[in-house]
C-alpha cells in the first residue's frame, strides 16, 4: 500500500511540474526573430530629395550642393571647381538606402567608447524636407563592420564597411578632369598657335604640340585648382605660372557623322567632318617640379623635361 502511495504522489508531482513549464512557456515574452547580418534598414530615403552634401574625414570638411537649374553638383566654397557629377550622386545613394549588421544599444552615453563622439566620418544630408546627420566610429574586427549612428536617435549599429569608400574622397579627388587633345593624333589637324599674343610659326608649332601631347599621355594628375579667372599671386606663383608660359591653340578635330536619307532615317553612310576647336595650355616649373593647367583650372603635375622643352621653344627662362 505505501508503494502504491508513492506511485500516486510521484504522478502529481510530475504533472504539476509539466503544468508549471507549460504555464511559464505560455507566459515568456516572445522573443523578437534574429536579423540576418546586413540586413536591418535603417535608413530608407529617395536620393533625388538630397540637395546638399556635407562630410568630414581627415579633418577636411567638404560641402556639396546641388544645383537644380545646371542640374549639376557643386562645391558650395567655389561654384566653378568642376565637380564630377557620378561621385556626390553616389553618395546621395548610398546614404539614402542604409542596412545594419546588428542594433548594439540604444544609448548615447557610451558614444566615446564607439569613436561615434569623434567619428572618423560624419556627413550630413540636406533634404528638399528634412536635415540628417550619420556618423561613422570605429572599426569592429570581430563584427567587420563600423559602429553607426543616426542623428537624433540614440541608437548605436554595426554597420557593413561597404559605405565608407563613398566619402574617401578630398576635393581634388572629385574633379572632373579635362580631356585635353593629344595634338600628335591624325584627327587634329590646322593647327595654330599664339604665344604672348604672336602667332607662332610652324616649326615651334609641331614641337610643341609632340610637347603637349606628352604631357596628357603622361596623366592627369590634380596637384590643385586655380579659380578661372582668379588673380592670387600666391596660388599662381605655387605653380610657376607667374614666371611660365601660356599657349592658345586652335584646331579642327575630324570626326565622324552618321548621315540620314530623306526619309528622316539613319543610314549606313557617314561622313567626317572638320570641326573647329580651341585649347590653351599653362606650363611653370617651381621648387624643381613642373605643372600645367589646361582650361579648368584644375593644376595637374608635369614631366619636368617636357615642361622644360616646352618652356625651351619658347624661350622663356625657367
Amino acid at each position: 500500500m505505501r508503494i502504491k502511495n508513492l506511485i500516486i504522489a510521484a504522478v502529481v508531482m510530475a504533472v504539476l511540474i509539466g503544468g508549471y513549464f507549460l504555464v511559464s512557456a505560455l507566459n515568456k515574452p516572445e522573443v523578437p526573430a534574429a536579423v540576418p547580418a546586413g540586413d536591418m534598414m535603417i535608413a530608407d530615403d529617395d536620393p533625388a530629395k538630397i540637395k546638399e552634401i556635407k562630410y568630414t574625414r581627415s579633418g577636411e570638411t567638404i560641402a556639396l550642393k546641388f544645383d537644380d537649374i545646371l542640374y549639376k553638383w557643386q562645391y558650395e566654397d567655389d561654384p566653378s571647381f568642376p565637380v564630377k557629377f557620378e561621385l556626390p550622386a553616389s553618395m546621395a545613394s548610398a546614404i539614402s538606402k542604409i542596412k545594419a549588421n546588428r542594433l548594439v544599444e540604444e544609448t548615447k552615453e557610451n558614444f566615446a567608447e564607439y569613436g561615434l563622439d569623434t567619428p572618423y566620418l560624419d556627413i550630413t544630408a540636406v533634404f528638399e524636407d528634412a536635415e540628417r546627420n550619420y556618423k561613422i566610429g570605429d572599426y569592429n574586427k570581430m563584427l567587420d563592420g563600423y559602429y553607426f549612428n543616426i542623428g537624433g536617435t540614440d541608437k548605436v549599429y554595426i554597420i557593413p564597411t561597404g559605405l565608407n569608400p563613398f566619402f574617401e574622397y578630398s576635393l581634388l579627388d572629385l574633379a572632373d578632369v579635362d580631356v585635353p587633345p593629344v595634338l600628335d593624333e591624325e584627327k587634329y589637324n590646322s593647327i595654330e598657335m599664339t604665344f604672348a599674343g604672336e602667332a607662332l610659326d610652324g616649326e615651334k608649332t609641331a614641337a610643341l604640340a609632340a610637347a603637349f601631347a606628352d604631357l596628357v599621355r603622361g596623366g592627369l594628375s590634380t596637384a590643385g585648382y586655380i579659380s578661372p579667372g582668379s588673380t592670387a599671386e600666391a596660388s599662381i606663383a605655387a605653380y610657376g605660372f607667374d614666371r611660365g608660359a601660356t599657349v592658345d591653340i586652335a584646331y579642327k578635330e575630324a570626326q565622324t557623322v552618321e548621315n540620314a536619307d530623306n526619309s528622316g532615317q539613319t543610314s549606313s553612310y557617314t561622313s567626317t567632318v572638320h570641326v573647329d576647336k580651341t585649347a590653351s595650355f599653362t606650363v611653370g616649373i617651381a621648387g624643381g617640379s613642373a605643372y600645367f593647367t589646361c582650361g579648368s583650372g584644375l593644376v595637374y603635375t608635369a614631366d619636368a623635361q617636357t615642361a622644360k622643352t616646352v618652356l625651351s621653344v619658347l624661350g622663356v627662362e625657367y
